[in-house]
């Protein structure tokens, strides 16, 4: 058997059983340090599957800073330190290290993280690892086992830009500008903070669209989610671009990644009256569905139906 049998959700759970790993899945580690947990998280960018042809250095720097710092907002944290591994080939210019550390440090000094070093080996090809530490306080911490059923279910600004910029850089429209385009995401830490401390439950972050969240809270958790799709809130730019190449805009957010947005819940008791907090601190957000105990499944205005997209995943033969 070959991973690509797999896929990267089965992987992660096999991982889980060969190292005996106890706490649940998330987007961070957690450790309890007196009233607080330490965020831990670890993400990667290689050559092959994360860094379009014709991005700057300095804009692939900053995406592989924010990724990391989008891991520490998805649980409520404060990003305090930043630590990477560097593979690069011999070849590679020295300008390249250059602008790209130089992307890497303006994503760090605006959200206030030090960088603290890392390693630096010789590889055929170019990747790069980062561990993001951070701290959140217990009572604020939003873990994805706080889901419940009867949540209202949440997602942070607009879906679609940055699929925009994929599916229009994939047709070959605009390479240049859209390969930029799609590494320029802002990781929701004010957001997520304001989040936390009134009233959110549950919360991840959107790295691999929609249809892969849903799915994999599905397998982790059992639960369900019920989408109203007039609800889901998509970015004019994909309207725009499914319009000139012929793709679903609604099936897009649910294929496709790279938007980074916050999924999150809230309880349906005080639902109201925690989105008008919500907004009153300026959270730009939309309710797109709610918790429930049976499949995913999304209304179309007239029937509810199955949704059937599992979103984008490492190693699977199909994407």
């Amino acid at each position: 058997m070959k991973i690509s049998d797999l896929g990267e959700r089965k992987l992660i759970a096999r991982t889980y059983e060969n190292m005996n790993i106890l706490q649940e899945k998330d987007d961070c580690v957690y450790i309890s340090r007196g009233r607080n947990y330490e965020l831990i998280t670890v993400d990667a960018l290689n050559e092959k599957t994360h860094i379009p042809k014709g991005a700057s250095p300095e804009n692939i720097g900053r995406f592989f800073g924010a990724v990391n710092l989008s891991d520490i907002a998805a649980m409520g944290g404060i990003p305090q330190y930043f630590l990477a591994a560097f593979n690069i080939p011999s070849s590679i210019e020295l300008s390249f290290i250059d602008n790209f550390e130089r992307g890497l440090s303006s994503i760090l000094e605006q959200y206030d993280v030090e960088y603290l070093g890392g390693d630096t080996k010789e590889n055929n090809t170019m990747s790069f690892s980062g561990v993001c530490i951070g701290t959140v306080s217990k009572d604020a911490i939003l873990k994805r086992s706080n889901i419940r059923k009867g949540q209202i279910l949440c997602v942070t600004h607009k879906l679609g830009q940055k699929i925009a910029a994929f599916i229009a850089y994939s047709n070959g429209i605009r390479v240049q500008e859209n390969a930029e385009n799609m590494l320029r995401i802002t990781p929701r830490v004010k957001e997520a903070t304001i989040i936390a401390k009134l009233g959110g439950r549950f919360m991840m972050d959107l790295s691999d669209g929609l249809g892969s969240a849903l799915s994999q809270m599905k397998a982790d958790y059992g639960i369900g989610f019920r989408i109203v799709k007039d609800q889901l809130p998509i970015h004019d730019a994909l309207f725009r671009i499914s319009k000139i190449v012929g793709v679903d805009p609604f099936q897009a957010i649910f294929r496709y990644g790279g938007d980074y947005e916050l999924l999150f819940s809230i309880d349906n008791d005080n639902s109201e009256e925690t989105a008008l907090k919500l907004r009153e601190k300026g959270i730009e957000f939309s309710m797109i569905g709610d918790v429930w105990e049976n499949e995913n499944i999304i209304f179309d205005g007239e029937r509810w139906n199955p949704i059937t997209d599992f979103g984008y995943e490492h190693f699977r033969p199909d994407y």
